[in-house]
């Protein structure tokens, strides 16, 4: 299995849009639905124009995951990027991967390379939160070096539930600071 990320580009946009709208009923199944407007092409592609646009400014670091054919298995992001008082930056973690590629090692391998991004940009620790039941994700951080960091009560919000968020984070390089 071949697994690679790319920055989110306007070239891409068309087969983005189709493996929103191919997988949003699955996603759906799991996060909040992004609603009807999310999946108007004119709507998304000002979206992904956004996007891109904080990705310039270093704010979010945003990708496509790509599996062995070069099409789109998943998207993969840094974002809310924050440096604190002492010149440490901090990202959170997210992912989302299609049904057709669920459970067959491509998360794992994007967020490996997700991190070593991280790296490139001299963010010093990386934290991610899933649902108290999403023992998927879970695993899939565990093996990327995460470890539990917290739980955040009542922190996700699902079908009019409010769920419990389990924080993980991993610190990278001290060097990098």
């Amino acid at each position: 299995m071949t697994v690679q990320i790319e920055e989110l580009s306007e070239r891409a946009g068309n087969e983005l849009l189709a493996f929103e709208q191919e997988n949003r009923a699955f996603f759906a199944s799991v996060v909040p639905d992004r609603g009807d407007a999310y999946f108007v092409y004119d709507t998304f592609m000002e979206n992904l124009k956004a996007l891109i646009e904080e990705n310039g400014a270093g704010n979010s670091y945003m990708y496509t995951v790509r599996c062995e054919d070069n099409v789109i298995a998943g998207r993969i992001n840094l974002v809310n990027v924050r440096t604190d008082s002492s010149g440490s930056k901090t990202a959170e973690l997210g992912y989302r991967i299609g049904e057709a590629y669920k459970g067959k090692g491509y998360a794992t391998a994007a967020i490996r390379l997700a991190l070593a991004e991280a790296e490139k940009h001299r963010i010093v620790k990386v934290e991610a939160m899933t649902a108290s039941d999403n023992i998927g994700s879970q695993v899939v951080l565990m093996k990327n070096g995460f470890q539990q960091a917290g739980i955040r009560h009542g922190a996700l919000h699902f079908e009019g539930n409010a769920l419990d968020g389990i924080v993980y984070e991993k610190i990278l390089h001290e060097s990098l600071k």
